[in-house]
């Protein structure tokens, strides 16, 4: 129904941790970005909340639609001293705002 479940944006924050401690469902698009790249992941509720959904806010069966932008990347320790041309590929930390979270219901 097109609610805002959370606006990491509005509220001037930012999610910063390595690459692999995302979803998978976002590792792959992060790394295809650059610094402050952006993007638009459609995820089917098979691969987000299922058929369960997450009362109150996110109803069964929610396909969700995340706009993420990514606000800094940084190699690991290992990797600063032959630093890797953009787009960053693995291993250092992201720091991504996710703009909004809204569910969609599937029956609209």
């Amino acid at each position: 129904d097109g609610t805002v479940i959370n606006d990491m944006e509005a509220k001037d924050q930012a999610l910063t941790q390595k690459l692999d401690a995302y979803p998978p469902v976002f590792r792959e698009p992060l790394k295809r970005l650059q610094n402050h790249g952006s993007v638009t992941l459609v995820v089917p509720p098979e691969k987000a909340y299922g058929s369960k959904g997450l009362p109150p806010k996110i109803p069964p069966g929610a396909t969700m639609v995340y706009s993420v932008r990514i606000v800094d990347s940084q190699p690991s320790a290992s990797k600063i001293a032959s630093s890797p041309p953009p787009p960053f590929r693995g291993g250092g930390c992201y720091s991504c705002l996710i703009a909004a979270i809204t569910a969609v219901h599937p029956h609209l």
